[in-house]
């Protein structure tokens, strides 16, 4: 994550990696989410963060720490957004 944009990065196979990335503009809602007592003891789970329009969401699956994860991504399209205002 930069201050400009979101990357996924997907390893899809050894020689396979598929790389996107995510204006902060695009950005509509973060989601994390942690299932059963592994994810919650050892804190990972699954990040989504949704999208405007018609792209896809991006879905990070074991994500460490989500919740701050997700504070951070919001915040900083808070920031992007407040920045684009005044200028």
């Amino acid at each position: 994550m930069t201050t400009r944009n979101v990357t996924l990065i997907n390893q899809v196979g050894l020689f396979n990696r598929k790389v996107s990335e995510l204006a902060m503009t695009n950005i509509e809602d973060v989601t994390a989410q942690k299932k059963g007592i592994f994810q919650t003891i050892f804190n990972f789970g699954t990040l989504v963060v949704e999208t405007a329009g018609e792209q896809n969401n991006f879905v990070y699956t074991y994500c460490t720490n989500p919740n701050v994860a997700a504070k951070i991504i919001l915040d900083a399209r808070e920031s992007f957004l407040m920045k684009n205002k005044t200028e």
